[in-house]
Order: structure tokens, then C-alpha cells, then sequence
């Protein structure tokens, strides 16, 4: 802790900046939306109130002269947190909205996402002939004059089961609609929608490439999986315990900055102009990827290390971290409901507490970190991660997610690029399904 409160160089012109102040207060935050969100039984209330208590000790103890913008914080924290978990009674008459990028059509059934008012549900019914061609062709519609059965989507009832009350709860869906009849109307796209337009587009333009070539580009990109097949292979990323290097993140805003960076320097632009653009590009990203949760903290990362280099204000590591999370937070009340998200913010800070360490011992530390999470939310642990870690993250950092990036931006003139890329891919597929196989 005492090297995250810890800055080289602090701006102390401001008190406002005080190293650690800004890491404590998301820490309290953060402990206010598991109290409300994720507490059931009466042992995990006095658990979170103890961790909540003792982050305002800390902050009070430190920061005496913060108590007020302390105290508001948490007051912001807990009332957005509480109206974000409340949904208007959903009106079976209303027409549903649907994106053809959020329905999947598969042997005469669609599934997915949808609206109906302000409320988001799952979506489910059986294709008529016009269907997917309607939907694809107005890229969004309505669904009308429909009978449909809405049920409350259920939590796991058995250990190990996948809950997907919960992780919905995330996304604000909470319930199920599943149609028995309806009509396609076409809904009005407006420049709001061009975001759902562009993913299905890209989701077609991968659909053209083959098995794993799709699926580590839609992965990177999308942040989804294309298809069902390729179920074993991400069971095998989880049971090895590197399932965290298919989530788009730290690494990928990096290999973005630095393409765009380069290509500006090539083109002679100025600092100012690639800064913007590289803004723009991430929050497009953002977009197309759904909010991934690892990607908007990365990219937030970005947003306020520009903020802070034109203002020229010193700040340590620690709070950087946190004011990034309460931004976060503040954006999505929600948040660490998503199992990653938590696994993505607890990465960062145990890559900042070990960065001066050996990276054995880092390794230890990250594992020791996020194995908790991994054992509450997947039931399973795997002792030999680390070494997986060392046999496959430089196979995946230098060699795949670099090919997957060139593969993308050169399949549409090169189709034939898949011909290397596939059978590189295929191995390390097959390399990671028999280590997850023998272990």
C-alpha cells in the first residue's frame, strides 16, 4: 500500500492532489456498491461494512481536511448505485427494439438482446423466411403484435454453476421474454445506431475468415465469441487460468496507441492532432466493444494520463488507479458485478504494488491476488498458472494478437493472409487444448 500512496513527484501547489487520497476514496467507493449490490447474508454485510469503516478511517485519519468531498462522494456512489439497480415495471405491449448485431439466428431460432421501453431483456422466439434478411437489410427493427412468455432470469442454484443472473444484473437485464408470435417492423436508424451497424458489418467481415482466425479477431475487437465451437478452446484458457489474455486491455490500447503513433509520425502530424485522433479511435473501440470492462479502464487510463500531461499536474500511480475506478464507477454504477472487471481492476493494482519485484515473484503475487475471485466465481484454481503464464502470454503478446491485428487490417485486400494465419493459430489452439487436456 505504501507504494501506491507513494509519488516521486507530487504537485504540492495543490493539497488536492495528496498522494493516496484518491486510492482510498475509491476503495471506500468500491466497498459502498459491493455493501449495496452483492451482500446477502448477514456475515457479508459486517464484512463489507468492516472494509468500508476501515477505508473511512484511513481517509479520515489521513485527509482530515477532505470530510466533506469524502462524505460526497460516497453519498454520489450509493444513490447512483441504488437508482441503477431499480427497473421500471416492463409493459408486454410496448414493441420490443432489437440490433441485428445483438441477435444471433441459428437453425430456425434467434437469441439476444433487445429493449422494450427503457428496460433491457434477453429475447428469444423462432425465425420466420423474412427474418434475418429484414433485420440485416435495416440493420434495427421493431418487434410488434407479438405473444410472448417473460420470465425473471434465475440465479445458479447448484456450486460451480455459471450465474447468470448475475452477470446480466450487470448489463441491467433481469429478465427474459421469450416470443411466440410477432411482426418485423423497421425502425428509423439515427446517428446513434451507427454504432450497431458498424459491429454487425465487422461481425460479417470476420465471419468470412476461418475457425480461430474469427475468433481471436472477434475476441480482440468485439470482445465476443463468434460461434459455440469454440467452447472448448475458451474452457481451456479458463482451466489453465489465463482466460484474462482474452480480455482486450491494457495491452491493446498500447499496440493502438503505438500503430496510430507511427503512423502519424510517418504522415508528419503533430502531437496534438494524434492525441485527438487516438481519443477518438478508443472511444469508437469502446463502443464497438460493448464497454468491455478491461478495455474502458485501460482506455480511461489513457484519457486522464493526457488530462493530467496537459495540465501538468504530478500525481502518484496509486491514484491514478482511483480516480480512473471512481470515474468508472461513476459511469457505471454496476460494475463490479462482471466477475472481469473486478479480475481486470485487482491485475492493475497487484502490477503496481509488485512492479519493482522479480517476475517470479510477480507472478506469485497476481495469482495470489486474483485466485479468490477465481475460486468464488469459477470454482476452480490451477496451481501451475504460473508456469502457464510463462509458456503462453509471450506466445500470445508477440506473436498471436500480433497477427491478429495485421490479419484484420489486411484480410479485406489479402484474403489469402489467412492461409499463414490460420494454421499458426490452429497450433497454438491445439497446443493450449492439450496442456488443459494432460494437466
Amino acid at each position: 500500500m505504501k507504494r501506491l500512496l507513494k509519488s516521486s513527484k507530487i504537485n504540492w501547489r495543490s493539497s488536492f492532489y495528496a498522494p493516496g487520497f484518491y486510492l482510498l476514496l475509491s476503495l471506500g467507493c468500491i466497498s459502498v456498491t459491493f455493501l449495496i449490490l452483492q451482500t446477502t447474508t448477514f456475515v457479508q454485510r459486517v464484512v463489507a461494512v468492516i472494509f468500508l469503516l476501515f477505508f473511512c478511517f484511513l481517509l479520515i485519519y489521513k485527509f482530515p481536511q477532505y470530510r466533506q468531498l469524502l462524505a460526497l462522494f460516497l453519498g454520489i456512489i450509493s444513490l447512483i448505485t441504488l437508482l441503477n439497480q431499480q427497473t421500471s415495471e416492463t409493459k408486454i405491449e410496448e414493441p420490443i427494439q432489437i440490433y441485428s448485431d445483438q441477435v444471433k439466428v441459428s437453425n430456425q431460432f434467434f437469441y439476444g438482446e433487445g429493449k422494450i421501453g427503457k428496460n433491457k431483456v434477453l429475447i428469444s422466439g423462432s425465425i420466420n423466411k423474412s427474418f434475418e434478411k429484414e433485420l440485416n437489410r435495416f440493420g434495427g427493427c421493431y418487434l410488434v403484435n407479438y405473444k410472448a412468455k417473460v420470465e425473471k432470469i434465475m440465479p445458479a442454484t447448484n456450486p460451480g454453476e455459471f450465474d447468470y443472473q448475475k452477470y446480466y444484473r450487470s448489463k441491467k437485464i433481469k429478465e427474459r421474454v421469450k416470443l411466440e408470435s410477432y411482426e418485423l417492423y423497421p425502425k428509423k436508424i439515427t446517428i446513434f445506431d451507427w454504432i450497431h451497424i458498424l459491429r454487425k458489418r465487422l461481425i460479417d467481415y470476420f465471419e468470412k475468415m476461418p475457425q480461430f482466425t474469427r475468433f481471436f479477431a472477434s475476441e480482440m475487437v468485439l470482445a465476443q465469441n463468434p460461434s459455440p465451437e469454440n467452447k472448448i478452446l475458451l474452457n481451456s484458457y479458463r482451466d489453465l487460468g489465463i482466460i484474462h489474455l482474452l480480455s482486450i486491455s491494457g495491452l491493446h490500447v498500447s499496440l493502438y496507441i503505438l500503430g496510430i503513433m507511427w503512423l502519424g509520425t510517418i504522415m508528419k502530424r503533430t502531437e496534438e492532432e494524434l492525441t485527438i485522433f487516438c481519443v477518438l479511435f478508443l472511444i469508437i473501440e469502446i463502443l464497438l466493444s460493448n464497454f468491455q470492462a478491461g478495455f474502458v479502464r485501460a482506455s480511461l487510463s489513457y484519457f486522464w494520463n493526457v488530462f493530467f500531461k496537459r495540465k501538468k499536474i504530478m500525481i502518484s500511480s496509486g491514484d491514478k488507479l482511483g480516480i480512473v475506478a471512481l470515474a468508472h464507477l461513476i459511469f457505471n454504477p454496476l460494475l463490479f458485478l462482471n466477475s472481469g472487471a473486478i479480475l481486470s481492476y485487482l491485475l492493475v493494482l497487484g502490477l503496481e504494488i509488485s512492479k519493482n519485484f522479480k517476475k517470479i515473484k510477480q507472478n506469485i503475487v497476481l495469482n495470489l491476488l486474483i485466485t479468490p475471485i477465481l475460486l468464488h466465481n469459477f470454482y476452480r484454481i490451477n496451481f501451475l498458472t504460473i508456469i502457464y503464464n510463462f509458456l503462453i502470454v509471450p506466445i500470445f503478446n508477440f506473436i498471436l494478437l500480433p497477427l491478429t491485428f495485421i490479419v484484420i487490417f489486411l484480410f479485406w485486400c489479402l484474403p489469402n493472409i489467412v492461409k499463414i494465419s490460420e494454421p499458426v493459430f490452429k497450433v497454438i489452439a491445439d497446443l493450449t487444448n492439450f496442456i488443459a487436456e494432460k494437466q
